[in-house]
């Protein structure tokens, strides 16, 4: 799947900062972060939230490994956009506490 950019969006781009948006394509290829380079990748834990809009862009799958230092991805129900990475407070939901203890 591949996005593309409007039109207006690249234009407003362009009058206001005199630059072009990334494409996909670019991204995934001068970062190395397709979606096999993420798969494949190492010691990253991608945290999905169920009420996060970025979720959509994490992989959606990576093999189960016995590997230590393989990536891991991890969904977290009724968790917002990182709100795994806050100083924790008595509010958090169960599902954030859990899934953030030592």
């Amino acid at each position: 799947m591949e996005l593309h950019l409007s039109d207006s969006f690249a234009d407003f781009c362009r009058q206001s900062w005199g630059d072009m948006p990334l494409t996909q394509e670019t991204i995934w290829r001068q970062y190395h972060l397709s979606p096999e380079e993420l798969r494949n990748s190492t010691r990253i834990i991608f945290s999905a939230a169920q009420y996060d809009p970025t979720t959509a862009l994490t992989p959606s799958y990576i093999p189960p490994s016995g590997d230590v230092c393989s990536s891991k991805y991890l969904y977290v129900s009724e968790m917002a956009h990182r709100e795994d990475l806050f100083y924790p407070d008595s509010s958090d939901k169960p599902t954030v506490t859990k899934v953030c203890a030592p």
